[in-house]
């Protein structure tokens, strides 16, 4: 019997933070690749229940797209709230406005150079 898959070194902190039940963990570690963190954000970032965990991994290892798996689940994937200092608004505002792009967008843009 080989051994369990651990959840990435990112999930396990914020399941040491107690963002994270250990046993959604659990269920997040039988996802592969990128939507193993997708998901893990997710959980993070919605009310998911480990049962939502344990239905959504399942179904994303039964071939789903955990996209369309995640929007059942009432949550939009990829959805963040921000809170951003007063200049920093008027200037994403502004700059979106000016170039005449979604908010969204510019901030996507910036965060892809970023990161």
């Amino acid at each position: 019997m080989g051994a369990r898959p651990r959840p990435p070194a990112a999930v396990r902190e914020h399941v040491a933070a107690g963002h994270i039940p250990p046993t959604a963990a659990k269920h997040i570690a039988r996802v592969g690749g990128d939507d193993r963190y997708l998901l893990a954000w997710a959980v993070v970032d919605n009310d998911l229940t480990v049962r939502d965990v344990r239905q959504a991994a399942s179904a994303v290892n039964e071939g789903d797209a955990l996209d369309d798996v995640l929007e059942e689940l009432g949550v939009t994937p990829g959805e963040l709230t921000v809170t951003l200092p007063s200049p920093v608004y008027r200037d994403l505002r502004r700059h979106a406005t000016v170039s005449d792009r979604d908010a969204d967008d510019v901030v996507a843009e910036a965060l892809r150079d970023y990161l």
